[in-house]
């Protein structure tokens, strides 16, 4: 090609360029122009990125809120529950005292004026009235739902006890208080806490849909387990209930105390000892 035309070909590719734009610009000025495509393309991208993160956030939120919401209306319905639960307890508690406690009501003066003789304030005393005093209601609540009272070892009608015991460490009978109480033992967690052992129910069950007017079992009663401040049984002698095996004895629902041995007889009409409790009938 003659060296004219090809001075003429590069002056007509500079002509392109605005005026004042040097030779030495002109390859990166091409390089911008044949890339603006791929920028295009990348702003496109990071643009698509961000509303998919947005789009992700927004649904992250809203799944959070909707399970914010059902635990409120789960707690929510948890609580009415309890608290239609806990006034049904009361309102059966309430008969069930009625109808058993009117009878024994100053043998049951007697023995609880007997038991505020004043003593130094001691927590684990006080701790220890109330439980006793919780098993005793539940034992009337057993009673008033399931139509006997709670002295059974098994099944059977026929294997009444003598006495029942709660957790801890057995406690040690005084001299002749042994006799009284009687030698035949049962753990009340198979009557208060669950109904029977090993898988096998011993009384029938409640319909828990119907409000009122079915009868059966609708434990647990007891809802822990736990043995007195000094880590003993709670002991229950049950051979004082109507068609139990000492029916003309009390029925005690006691703690050893702080000596760990049980002092008071069911025949009598006080506690004896540092024994602590409550009379159930």
């Amino acid at each position: 090609m003659a060296r004219d035309e090809m001075t003429d070909m590069r002056d007509s590719e500079v002509s392109q360029y605005p005026i004042g734009v040097g030779r030495a610009f002109q390859p990166a000025i091409c390089a911008e122009d044949a890339s603006l495509g791929l920028c295009a393309v990348r702003r496109t991208a990071g643009m698509s990125s961000t509303t998919t993160f947005v789009a992700i956030a927004v649904i992250g939120l809203l799944v959070a809120l909707m399970a914010m919401y059902l635990f409120s209306r789960k707690s929510r319905i948890h609580a009415e529950a309890n608290l239609a639960e806990s006034e049904d307890r009361e309102l059966r508690l309430n008969e069930a005292m009625r109808e058993t406690d009117l009878a024994g009501v100053p043998q049951r003066a007697a023995a609880e004026a007997s038991q505020s003789r004043p003593v130094k304030y001691d927590p684990k005393i006080s701790q220890a009235q109330g439980e006793c005093r919780s098993i005793g209601d539940a034992m009337k609540l057993f009673w008033r739902d399931v139509g006997e009272w709670p002295m059974r070892n098994g099944p059977s009608k026929s294997s009444r006890v003598d006495y029942l015991y709660f957790a801890g460490q057995r406690p040690r009978f005084e001299g002749a208080v042994r006799a009284s109480w009687g030698f035949k033992s049962g753990d009340i967690r198979h009557l208060l806490v669950r109904n029977g052992s090993g898988g096998i129910p011993w009384f029938k069950e409640a319909d828990v849909n119907v409000q009122s007017g079915s009868t059966g079992w609708r434990g647990p009663y007891l809802r822990t387990e736990k043995a007195d401040p000094w880590g003993h049984s709670y002991l229950i002698s049950v051979c004082g209930f109507p068609g139990g095996t000492m029916p003309d004895n009390n029925v005690w629902c006691l703690s050893a105390g702080p000596n760990g041995a049980i002092d008071t007889p069911t025949s009598v009409e006080n506690v004896e000892g540092d024994d602590i409790g409550v009379w159930v009938r």
